[in-house]
């Protein structure tokens, strides 16, 4: 440790391991999501788009992605085993920082307002995870 610096607990593959579990989990819930409504709706794409962009399906989109990013921060602080509140923040910004440019000219379904509040609250969702392991190793 430098003389008068706090030792930084990052931890790479904490933040890499849960910036994955949350890129890929998040991914295979969209897919599955999509495959349902479009079945739901007799394979009409146009229909199940419409669905999918509907306020309910939306909204439970938007709560299991947060979830995932919470589990993602979780996990990440978990396999660092220090420092969790930062690894489980870095992971969620980790992974915001690859969707980030991989949703930029692609059309959101909600307002440039919501978009912003969602990036500002997705290192908060990865900081919780990371809280929740720090709760759980603090209390053992």
């Amino acid at each position: 440790m430098v003389r008068g610096l706090p030792c930084i607990r990052v931890s790479i593959k904490g933040i890499v391991l849960g910036s994955l579990f949350d890129l890929v989990a998040t991914v295979v819930f969209a897919f599955s999501l999509g495959f349902y409504l479009a079945i739901s709706h007799g394979g009409d794409q146009e229909a199940a788009m419409r669905a999918a962009n509907s306020g309910d399906w939306l909204a439970f989109s938007v709560v299991v992605a947060s979830a995932l990013t919470v589990v993602a921060g979780y996990l990440a602080a978990w396999i660092a085993g220090r420092g969790e509140l930062i690894n489980g923040t870095l992971s969620a910004v980790f992974s915001m920082a690859i969707m980030l440019p991989m949703t930029w000219d692609q059309p959101m379904p909600w307002s440039a307002t919501v978009t912003v509040l969602l990036f500002i609250a997705t290192p908060l969702l990865g900081l919780l995870g990371g809280y929740l392991r720090s709760r759980q190793t603090n209390s053992s």
